[in-house]
């Protein structure tokens, strides 16, 4: 598997507390994720939003990819990804040894979003970013990364991270 040949082996991902799980493919979002409530502006609606999305804390502070000096320490996300998007921080926290620097170092630490509903638009329906369930981050994430986002089973796509299958 791809997450064992990036040095994160089954015994390794448990210890983390990583769970894999099977995500939507794109055409299922809308059961998986709920029906998106659409404004007279064209954007999901203040009540959708509140509904479908959760803030959620970061255990380290991120740097904004567009305006590395502004920072954040928490982000909307989709409800149904929550616990794994905060599984997935933690052990990025405990591989770097709960250091800032080091986190910062390897650039994880660079979040260029996760929640775009005006970009996130295909064809009439929001895709996993539209909806708060993709992640960027750093410019090139190291391979412990990739393999911890992988073992909660979320996909690779240019880049991003998604939580669809």
């Amino acid at each position: 598997m791809f997450w064992k040949s990036r040095g994160l082996d089954p015994a390794g991902a448990a210890a983390l507390s990583l769970k894999w799980q099977k995500w939507p493919e794109p055409r299922d979002f809308d059961r998986f994720f709920g029906a998106i409530e659409w404004g007279a502006d064209g954007e999901p609606t203040e009540r959708w939003e509140r509904r479908s999305l959760i803030r959620l804390p970061m255990p380290f502070t991120l740097r904004l990819g567009w305006a590395p000096e502004r920072t954040a320490r928490s982000f909307r996300c989709a409800r149904p990804v929550r616990h794994s998007v905060a599984r997935i921080f933690s052990a990025i926290w405990e591989h770097y040894g709960r250091d800032p620097a080091a986190v910062t170092a390897a650039e994880v630490d660079l979040f260029w979003g996760c929640y775009f509903p005006s970009d996130g638009v295909k064809e009439g329906q929001l895709t996993a970013y539209g909806r708060g369930a993709a992640i960027r981050l750093g410019r090139k994430l190291p391979e412990f990364v990739m393999a911890v986002f992988v073992a909660e089973g979320w996909r690779e796509w240019n880049g991003v991270f998604v939580a669809s299958a």
